[in-house]
This record gives C-alpha cells, structure tokens and sequence, in this order.
C-alpha cells in the first residue's frame, strides 16, 4: 500500500481494482489479461470476485465493484458495456464415444443421449436452449442424467463417461489437448454466446481502472 501511495504521488498509474467474473471464459481470460496489465502498470493490486451474473450486477450498481465481466447485457442506462470475448461454446464426449469417430452430429441425436447441464441462469445453458428451440427441441425433450455447478466439473463427468455435455471451449481446452475427450461438430447448430466487461457510471472510476478499461 505504501509502494502504491508512493507511486501515485509521482504520477505513476497505482491501486487496486477488484473484478467481478461471472462466466467461465472470463475465469480462463482474465488471469493472463491481469498479467500483462501489471506488467505495464506493476503498483496495480488486482483480485478477482466469481459470482453469478445478478450478483455482479447488483455489486456494480452499489459501487462495491467497479468492473464486472458479464454474459448478459443487460439493458440498463447507467451501466456502460465494451465487447470483451466471443466465447463458443461447443458439444464435448468421452474419446471413445461412437460420436467422437463419425466427427459431427444432427441437432436430433441429442434427444437420446444422456446429457449433463449447467445450473439453471447459466450463459451456457441459455446459449445452448437457444441453439435447440431453433430446431424444435424444447428442454423437457433432453435426456438430462446431472445438473452441475461449474464447467470444470462437467468436463471432468464427460471424461469418466457420464454423459455428453456443452461448454465453453476455453473450459474444454485442456481434455481436449490431453486426449480426454473429444469436440463434436452439431450441424447447422452454432453456439456462440459475447463476453462484455461493465462498469457503472454512477460512481467516478479511478486513474488504475481506467487505464485497464481501455487496456
């Protein structure tokens, strides 16, 4: 704290910032993004806050946080958005799995297939009932076998087998690159779903917050 008061005396860019990180590419982007801002500005603390998306919202319309990375726009006048990530969400299974062999899928073969989802008002999810209803496929017609928390979790439930899923491919990238599992194309069904980061404009921002915006 003394080293940062020190540095914002002489003009150097300094303080500490906290973010709120409501989705899984952000938990996989901001670590590296926070590394080479403070490798810039070196008197900057930074912390990450996880918590669902409500919660960041209703954190940075207090104040108690002056940045957020959200799934969700969310409408709102006095909260400013810039386009942070597009994060693609695609259909993981287990290395063996018949479909991990035939590469690509019909949206319809999902209907039989024993699938584990995220929690209900995650991004993925929406992103993915979404992508369905496009195709006629309501949720009440999946093969739902569990409901888990967190991305990293289901990836390692397609790994033992479980089931077959949809995350983020940020999430998805290490099974992938070890061979745990494997990516299935599902034609004419792309999923994408945009990262933003948020402030709102009801609070005056820092000089270190700022400077991280833009960066």
């Amino acid at each position: 704290r003394i080293e940062a008061t020190m540095a914002s005396l002489q003009g150097n860019v300094a303080g500490e910032i906290s973010i709120g990180c409501s989705t899984t590419s952000g938990k996989y982007l901001l670590p590296g993004l926070i590394v080479r801002f403070r490798q810039r500005y070196p008197h900057v603390g930074m912390g990450v806050v996880v918590a669902s998306r409500q919660t960041i919202l209703n954190r940075l319309k207090e104040g108690q946080l002056p940045l957020g990375v959200t799934s969700k726009h969310f409408g709102q006048s006095d909260i400013e958005y810039t386009d942070f990530f597009t994060d693609e969400v695609i259909l993981i299974v287990p290395r063996q799995h018949r479909w991990a062999q035939f590469g690509s899928i019909y949206p319809d073969d999902i209907l039989d297939e024993p699938l584990i989802l995220r929690e209900e008002g995650a991004g993925t999810l929406e992103v993915l009932y979404d992508g369905l209803r496009q195709h006629d496929i309501s949720p009440d017609m999946l093969k739902v076998v569990m409901t888990l928390g967190n991305a990293e979790a289901i990836e390692m439930a397609v790994e033992e087998e479980l089931g077959v899923a949809f995350i983020s491919r940020l999430a998805a990238a290490r099974g992938l690159a070890l061979g745990r599992i494997a990516e299935v194309k599902v034609e004419r069904m792309p999923l994408s779903r945009e990262i933003y980061l948020a402030r709102c404009l009801n609070f005056p921002i820092t000089r270190s917050q700022a400077e991280f915006w833009d960066f």
